[in-house]
């Protein structure tokens, strides 16, 4: 059994990398339950199908913004250990006011019937992870108040003539 629950759990990564949501609930168990650090925009505890896909939003909502292909493809390292399948790998952005993220997570997934019953996330500094996501806010803030704040010269204007 422990080759199929690293192959199930290779899935989710798979599946988080390409965004897929279907093939990412394929490796739930019905009864899935995920948790992650309340601290977080999409944390707190989700419970089956539904919950699963709430989860995913709130990741992909929070994250695609912020990262490349190339970042959404962390390699991953998985360990089974009966039940278990441990996963380390790093959490990697860009965000709008330069900084950088690279972060470890470790992930343990509880199997059942070769699927995920549980996964529970453990990120390495969530007060970093927050602070980054922050910090992106308020750039992202401050470059729409420049925008909002100096309108489009309309090109026909005398102004723009004159500048031209």
């Amino acid at each position: 059994m422990s080759k199929q629950n690293i192959e199930t759990v290779r899935q989710v990564f798979d599946a988080v990398r390409a965004r897929d949501l279907q093939q990412l609930l394929a490796a739930y168990h019905p009864d899935i339950v995920i948790r992650d650090a309340p601290s977080l925009p999409y944390g707190g505890v989700y419970h089956g199908y539904e919950g699963a896909a709430d989860n995913a939003a709130g990741f992909m909502a929070t994250w695609d913004r912020l990262q490349s292909a190339e970042q959404r493809s962390p390699k991953e390292h998985l360990y089974e250990a009966g039940e278990y399948v441990v996963a380390h790998w790093r959490l990697r952005a860009t965000g709008a006011h330069g900084g950088q993220l690279d972060a470890p997570v470790i992930d343990l997934f509880t199997m059942r019937d070769g699927k995920v019953a549980e996964l529970q996330m453990f990120h390495f500094d969530t007060a970093a992870l927050t602070r980054f996501l922050t910090d992106h806010a308020a750039a992202e803030s401050a470059t729409a108040v420049d925008h909002q704040a100096t309108p489009p010269r309309d090109p026909g204007s005398a102004e723009a003539r004159r500048d031209a």
